[in-house]
């Protein structure tokens, strides 16, 4: 029966499986759409017009780096301040 262990003592393994599987079948997921999206550049031939000496294509990794890192750290101090760490 699904769902049946949830009153039983295997509770908390049976929480940590769906946790598993469901981020298993997230990173599957967004695998797939993202081998999708670029087989269809490929495809398309969509690499062969982007102008890859441009500043604005030079710019781009720096400024996602730049991002990542910036919500890294606020999630980090969102974390702190609900656990009573930080104080703001």
């Amino acid at each position: 029966m699904p769902g049946g262990a949830i009153f039983s003592d295997h509770a908390a393994i049976d929480s940590m499986i769906v946790t598993y599987n469901t981020s298993v079948y997230i990173s599957l997921g967004l695998a797939s759409v993202l081998t999708a999206i670029g087989i269809l550049f490929v495809h398309a031939g969509l690499f062969g017009r982007i102008p890859w000496g441009g500043r604005l294509v030079q710019a781009v990794p720096v400024v996602s780096a730049l991002f990542i890192t910036a919500a890294g750290v606020l999630i980090a101090c969102e974390a702190l301040i609900q656990a009573g760490v930080l104080r703001i």
